[in-house]
């Protein structure tokens, strides 16, 4: 993954029906108001119709017609069909909410600048530097850091430098024995040239070049002690919220009848105790939620480590994994087919009126960080907080269906469940361990579904030591 952008226009946030009623509110009302359009023009139409026979009945002699007036249907009252000469039903066109065509960003193409007359500097060449005095090699490194440093001002002074040092070679050469330092032609090659900086350059190089070197490592190091006093402040933060978010799991994902016996068993025996004695009769339900909502809460965590970033440096509490070889690796590619699966799967099966809000059209996170900045303004993407709630979702029908499919897989092999108060019954055989149930369920849209029930105490204080092992 990646660490998108992380940011995403902050949507409105909501929860339970309440944020679906959020979200249906403005389509609802513009739906409400084009269909009033309607209406209106009907009811236009047909007064226009009528004054229209009115006056044609005067001209022939006929008696005129009265008027009916038109009466509005009272509040949501259905309006009766009209129909033409034929008897049969006048079509009427209701408006649509069409999706606009949204433009992605072009990949950046470099600008064309104008080149130095300067001829480019040519390829590194390491057996010729090391051929080089040393008083040539420091003209030479300086040449191509001021240039690096001061690309406006000294462009081209690389190459300048390297070819006067060619050619000053060259010229020597050709010379041979005959060849004097203190000669007018030698002096006035070197005139015509030789790249010269005056003494405030130099001085001016050897100050900056210190300054850099200084700044480099000291702005290393800040970097590192600002996201380590980050690190340091905002993963307490993620634990807590992860246990918080273990603790509705908890409460909410397991079926009523095995909450309920936690319940009796923490009141009979304490904590501890009572979740052995738990195990017991529904051993398999709480071992199974267990497994499930460990890796669940798991992925939520890694989830808001990757983007939960630090303003000062930019830096994530953690680094998306790209290389197989990295630890978090498999639970990384986990986590970015979960976020694809949320957005296109809300993309192609919710309704518009929960696809458009305030204005603004769903799409994807990947594609709302690759639209131009005009048709961001048209659209809309789940925030971290949206995902969270989901993936909340998607590990509660998890536990429920792993549960399912553990029983189903046990009974099939001769085990059955008979609980009549407090009878124990037989536990199945150690020896034979299922495989982990695969697949997902579908996610449901943001601000969809029920909300979560009250949190039990009782229960979530018992199931508390399955997030330790």
């Amino acid at each position: 993954m990646s660490t998108p952008p992380d940011t995403i226009e902050p949507v409105a946030e909501s929860t339970g029906d309440e944020a679906l009623k959020e979200e249906q509110f403005v389509p609802t009302l513009v739906q409400r108001l084009l269909d009033a359009d309607v209406l209106i023009t009907d009811e236009n139409e047909a007064k226009k119709k009528e004054e229209a026979d009115r006056l044609a009945a005067e001209e022939d002699g006929k008696e005129t017609p009265e008027a009916k007036p038109v009466e509005k249907p009272a509040g949501d009252a259905p309006v009766e069909k009209k129909v033409d000469a034929e008897g049969k039903p006048i079509k009427m066109r209701g408006a649509k909410l069409q999706r606009p065509a949204l433009k992605f960003q072009e990949p950046e193409k470099p600008v064309p600048t104008e080149k130095p007359a300067a001829a480019p500097p040519s390829k590194p060449d390491p057996n010729w530097e090391k051929s080089l005095e040393d008083n040539e090699k420091k003209a030479l490194n300086d040449a191509r850091y001021l240039e690096q440093r001061f690309p406006e001002r000294y462009a081209g002074m690389a190459a300048r430098q390297e070819k006067f040092l060619r050619d000053h070679a060259k010229y020597v050469e050709e010379q041979g024995e005959d060849f004097d330092i203190e000669s007018a032609e030698y002096k006035g090659f070197l005139e015509k040239n030789q790249p010269r900086l005056t003494d405030d350059e130099r001085e001016m190089v050897a100050t900056t070049r210190v300054k850099d070197e200084v700044n480099k490592e000291w702005s290393g190091k800040h970097a590192d002690l600002q996201h380590k006093l980050y690190a340091r402040d905002e993963e307490p933060k993620v634990e807590r919220e992860v246990q918080q978010i273990w603790t509705e799991l908890a409460n909410s994902a397991l079926p009523e009848n095995v909450a309920n016996h936690l319940v009796e068993m923490n009141t009979k025996h304490g904590a501890v105790k009572g979740l052995e004695e738990a195990k017991k009769t529904f051993g398999i339900e709480i071992e199974t939620a267990q497994m499930v909502l460990k890796e669940a809460t798991a992925d939520i965590k890694e989830f808001l480590r990757i983007t939960r970033r630090d303003p000062e440096t930019n830096r994530p509490l953690a680094q998306t994994a790209s290389s197989p070889a990295d630890p978090h690796y498999e639970q990384h590619v986990r986590l970015t087919n979960v976020l694809d699966s949320i957005c296109n799967d809300f993309k192609e099966k919710a309704p518009e009126n929960q696809q458009y809000r305030n204005g603004k059209w769903f799409v994807t996170r990947d594609e709302y960080l690759r639209l131009t900045p005009e048709s961001r303004a048209k659209a809309w993407s789940f925030t971290n907080e949206e995902i969270i709630a989901q993936m909340k979702g998607m590990a509660k029908g998890a536990v429920s269906n792993a549960i399912k499919q553990r029983l189903a897989y046990i009974e099939e092999r001769g085990f059955r469940r008979n609980i009549s108060g407090s009878v124990q019954p037989n536990n199945p055989p150690r020896n034979q361990t299922p495989r982990t149930p695969g697949g997902s369920p579908v996610a449901t849209p943001a601000g969809g579904g029920e909300p979560p029930p009250a949190i039990n105490p009782q229960v979530t204080t018992i199931l508390g030591n399955l997030t330790k092992g």
